[in-house]
């Protein structure tokens, strides 16, 4: 049985090592309806393992990152992006955060702002899966 419950910025995930490992974080629940409705968010939603690979990234965040949606995904996140990717530091550290703004600089795009939550992933025993990031570009605006 898996059991998802949601408290402090993480996801706790009733389940046993060997079932991600056989089968994937991603495939424990229904993957099409999932992907479907991670699709249809207006954020931008990305989601890496443990040791920074795309698992999957929605059609929104690719088009926000300026990145091919399915060529980005088995990658490790600082390959497919032109900045360093503030989900490292999530990894780091081990804590998530909700709705925090930060300004990065790409060097094709420039400084761009974003509004930015990560939801850490463990399991049971405490261990890190992986990183749910959601992001929107912050246009500015003048009056």
């Amino acid at each position: 049985m898996i059991q998802w419950t949601q408290t402090s910025h993480m996801v706790d995930i009733d389940i046993e090592e060997k079932h991600v490992a056989a089968h994937g974080l991603l495939s424990l629940a229904s993957e099409p309806i999932l992907k479907t409705i991670i699709d249809s968010i207006s954020d931008g939603i990305l989601i890496i393992d443990a040791k920074g690979i795309v698992l999957y990234i929605n059609q929104q965040g690719s088009q926000i990152l300026s990145l091919d949606q399915f060529a980005s995904i088995g990658r490790h996140i600082s390959e497919i992006l032109d900045f360093r990717p503030v989900i490292l530091d999530v990894l780091e550290a081990g804590q998530g955060y909700l709705e925090k703004e930060f300004y990065l600089h790409s060097p094709s795009r420039g400084k761009m702002r974003f509004i930015k939550s990560a939801i850490v992933l463990r399991d049971r025993r405490g261990r890190l899966l992986g990183v749910i990031d959601t992001f929107r570009l912050v246009e500015s605006m003048h009056i």
